[in-house]
């Protein structure tokens, strides 16, 4: 959900920016081996979430012929805060581990034409 304020230098061509918030599914799975017999002297997390973020860029529309031809070009930084997940081991003594994921950071570009009926 993004809303956008832009300024025309020429009447064929709008500059703006954009942001707003941003949502996404993400599946996290992870393993942990203590000492070189494996599992079950492990600890395993598996989980879905989903995430809040937020979304900033910017972009171009230029109608270059007098139709309704448009050309667009548009930049978009998604960023969403990475989880952590504490498990504890399969077997053994019940001690906590904790697996943390770092910030997901998505850098897009699009580029497209669109004519207006």
């Amino acid at each position: 959900m993004r809303g956008r304020v832009g300024v025309t230098p020429s009447p064929a061509l709008l500059l703006y920016v954009t942001g707003g918030a941003a949502w996404t599914g993400i599946d996290y799975s992870a393993q942990d081996i203590f000492g070189p017999t494996g599992c079950p002297n492990c600890a395993l997390t598996s989980f879905n979430q989903t995430k809040s973020g937020y979304v900033i860029g910017g972009g171009g529309e230029f109608a270059p012929w007098a139709n309704n031809w448009l050309l667009r070009v548009e930049y978009l930084y998604y960023h969403f805060s990475g989880p952590n997940s504490t498990v504890g081991i399969i077997s053994g003594p019940t001690l906590p581990v904790t697996f943390g994921w770092g910030d997901l950071s998505i850098q897009e570009l699009r580029v497209g034409a669109a004519y207006k009926f």
